[in-house]
């Protein structure tokens, strides 16, 4: 089975996310829980943060060698945020990374 993984805007991706997963379970995403969500992510830019949101979506008709468009990324599920120091955003790619070995571990994807 394909993932499609989405990383971005706070706002944008909370936007194109129908379900949350906390704690390994995958719920709706409530109103007043969401609008929290987008306070913890505003509190954080007003600390000097960048704030990025991760979110992901199964494709499990997808081909071996998926080709995803912008019309694929609906329906997602957040994962959570992800904030960065300004002074330390050319690192985040191995933070992103490392936020998403949980839940690689808990599909049985981690091959390590």
């Amino acid at each position: 089975m394909n993932t499609l993984i989405c990383k971005g805007a706070v706002d944008e991706v909370l936007s194109l996310c129908a379900r949350v997963e906390i704690n390994g379970e995958i719920i709706f995403v409530q109103p007043e829980r969401d609008a929290e969500r987008r306070r913890i992510a505003d509190g954080l830019n007003g600390q000097g943060f960048r704030v990025i949101a991760l979110a992901y979506k199964e494709m499990p008709n997808a081909t071996d060698e998926p080709v995803y468009s912008v019309k694929d990324e609906a329906d997602l599920i957040l994962l959570g945020f992800l904030a960065f120091s300004r002074s330390a955003q050319g690192y985040c790619c191995g933070s992103i990374e490392a936020a998403w070995q949980p839940w690689r571990r808990r599909q049985g994807l981690d091959r390590r």
